[in-house]
């Protein structure tokens, strides 16, 4: 009998990224890289030890941050693998 694979859901994706590094893309062109410690089902997450790059480049250390979902456009994760 064949095994079928399943696919991996966006949900699936960010519990297995949790603890790990992500960057974050926000609507107005910034971009957040941290270590996602949570996050809702309103896409608000809390990045610990996060450093933001505006658009023009300069990038600044903010420590913890919380982002409001309402401003997350895209999360890119590290290649997480295989999620079960």
């Amino acid at each position: 009998m064949s095994r079928r694979r399943r696919e991996k859901l966006p949900n699936d994706i960010l519990v297995a990224s949790r603890g790990k590094e992500v960057t974050v893309k926000l609507r107005d062109g910034t971009y957040v890289t941290g270590k996602l410690e949570s996050y809702d089902n309103h896409m608000n997450i809390l990045l610990l030890d996060a450093k933001i790059r505006f658009p023009d480049n300069y990038e600044r250390n903010v420590g913890d941050l919380m982002i409001r979902g309402d401003n997350v456009m895209m999360i890119m994760t590290q290649e997480i693998g295989e999620v079960e």
